[in-house]
């Protein structure tokens, strides 16, 4: 990946962003992104938070070219997804909002490969590393597919740092999560954004997120009270 001489002053940045489905036989076109201007300062916590069907997950696929924009301009890490996109999409790792996991593979192997797709030199890997930070180090060698729905969401956690991405972006983090888990995997969070990256958590309910470390709401969408 190539970045940028300097450290940007911007993570995120959205202008003049819209994003209009087809319609189809069944269904008429749709607006999901209506002129989303929103930009997210290096090293910051950013919570996206709006009910069902409101754009977030949209947004975040917008971010790392899974959706196809109708217009505007969007830069990660300063960086930007049209002229760029190759360098865009590295500088970014997404925790879906589905589980994403091959059910044969271990913990271990899961990382191991995630990191081999995007190049990561096998001396420059942080798999030991990433199991411990969320908690799946005795698991490492059991299949994914005999882990709990929590464990496999920290997993997908590990999966989106394996590359060392700047952005991070979580999409609906805590869906499936135990209640004891939530509390374990902000330190993770804390220490990223101490080192400049920037985690974007996108929920219907981010209630978890201690009120000292919140930092902003969402655009575009209607504001709710922390």
């Amino acid at each position: 990946m190539s970045l940028p001489a300097s450290l940007p002053d911007w993570a995120i940045e959205a202008e003049g962003l819209y994003k209009t489905y087809a319609a189809t036989k069944t269904t008429p076109a749709k607006t999901a992104l209506n002129g989303i201007d929103l930009k997210i300062p290096r090293g910051s916590i950013f919570g996206l938070l709006g009910p069902n069907g409101a754009g977030k997950s949209t947004y975040i696929n917008t971010l790392s070219g899974l959706v196809r924009k109708s217009a505007g301009t969007v830069k990660i890490w300063g960086m930007d997804i049209d002229s760029h996109p190759r360098d865009a999409r590295a500088a970014i790792g997404v925790v879906a909002q589905e589980i994403v996991a091959d059910v044969f593979f271990t913990p271990r192997e899961s990382l191991e490969t995630q990191a081999g797709l995007f190049g990561v030199p096998p001396h420059e890997r942080r798999t030991a590393e990433l199991l411990a930070a969320v908690g799946l180090t005795e698991q490492a060698e059991a299949y994914v597919r005999q882990l709990s729905g929590g464990m496999k969401r920290r997993l997908m956690v590990a999966k989106a740092m394996t590359h060392n991405p700047p952005v991070l972006i979580l999409d609906e983090p805590t869906a499936g999560v135990d209640v004891a888990s939530p509390s374990s995997s902000p330190p993770t969070i804390w220490r990223r954004r101490r080192s400049s990256a920037t985690p974007s958590p996108s929920s219907t309910a981010a209630r978890w997120w201690p009120a000292s470390r919140r930092r902003n709401c969402c655009a575009g969408w209607t504001p709710a009270p922390w």
